[in-house]
């Protein structure tokens, strides 16, 4: 099959509003031709615009007219990875750590599915992947977090790259994402997580705690079409509460 890079299908999706920004969060060529393009609209409030029709938006590539052919306002299905660090410098703050995730499963949408992984020097399983809204599942998943625990060391590159083979990968026709949390440096390549997250079409959301490696987690999240959050060394349940409501 012809490979096809991303500067071969750049997309260009403009608003009609006076909005304050449209920012492109993810380009998914898995099923090229076929070009899914994922975009949050905001005003000049910051506030996310929703429910707007193809009238509103223009596409082009290469400066070239395409036509749009469905645009969905909408949100949109979703498949998540939640991956927390659980390397032994985070034995002090296990428990904040562990009710904000809680907080975070409890908003998820009924549309959503969802699976939970802790790592230090591996990937650990506490849950996987599920539907949200299927019986008890969502109370299934909070309540795995009961096992999340410290352990050794930190390789969240390799844990990304793992979580994404492990479980999104089989999360076709949907969007896919991680949310990364950690609070060190990784001691493995960057490059090992933004290769799995490019050929899977995954955005991550990284979550940095205190002296992190900022530059590497900016790369990560930004390069996959997620983003980058900066907390305290030892943040509140409400802290990384209010990052989780805004991913």
């Amino acid at each position: 099959m012809k490979k096809i890079t991303t500067s071969l299908i750049f997309l260009l999706i403009s608003s009609l509003l006076q909005s304050q920004s449209v920012d492109i969060n993810l380009v998914d060529k898995e099923v090229y031709p076929r070009v899914k393009v994922y975009v949050t609209v905001t005003d000049r409030n910051g506030e996310v615009i929703c429910r707007l029709d193809t009238s509103r938006f223009r596409l082009t590539e290469r400066d070239e007219p395409r036509k749009l052919r469905v645009l969905y306002g909408e949100a949109t299905e979703t498949s998540i990875g939640i991956l927390l660090d659980c390397s032994g410098s985070m034995s002090g703050i296990i428990d904040d750590v562990r009710e904000a995730a809680k907080r975070f499963v409890k908003l998820m949408a009924g549309t959503d599915r969802a699976c939970i992984y802790s790592f230090d020097d591996s990937l650990h399983p506490l849950h996987n992947m599920i539907d949200v809204s299927v019986g008890n599942n969502k109370s299934a998943l909070a309540q795995s977090l009961d096992k999340y625990n410290h352990g050794g060391g930190t390789m969240m590159n390799s844990a990304v790259a793992g979580l994404i083979r492990q479980e999104l990968v089989k999360e076709t026709e949907r969007r896919k994402a991680v949310v990364a949390l950690t609070d060190g440096a990784s001691g493995d390549s960057l490059q090992i997580a933004l290769d799995a997250a490019a050929r899977h079409n995954v955005a991550v959301y990284t979550i940095g705690m205190g002296q992190v490696d900022t530059r590497s987690l900016q790369q990560l999240a930004e390069k996959s079409g997620g983003k980058f959050y900066a907390v305290s060394a030892k943040p509140t349940t409400g802290e990384l509460e209010a990052v989780y409501k805004d991913i």
